[in-house]
């Protein structure tokens, strides 16, 4: 983000906001997998190849 001050205080912005956190707080429960690398059969599927 030094590159890009804009950039990194629009995303501090957002960070910031409620509905954000409540968002961000919710992704284990939403999705236990979220942050984990994806298995080669799974990175197909979710890009549509067979």
């Amino acid at each position: 983000f030094a590159a890009f001050p804009n950039l990194k205080r629009w995303h501090e912005a957002i960070a910031a906001r409620p509905a954000t956190q409540r968002a961000y707080a919710l992704r284990q429960q939403v999705n236990p997998n979220a942050g984990k690398p994806l298995s080669d059969e799974e990175r197909k599927h979710l890009f549509g190849q067979r």
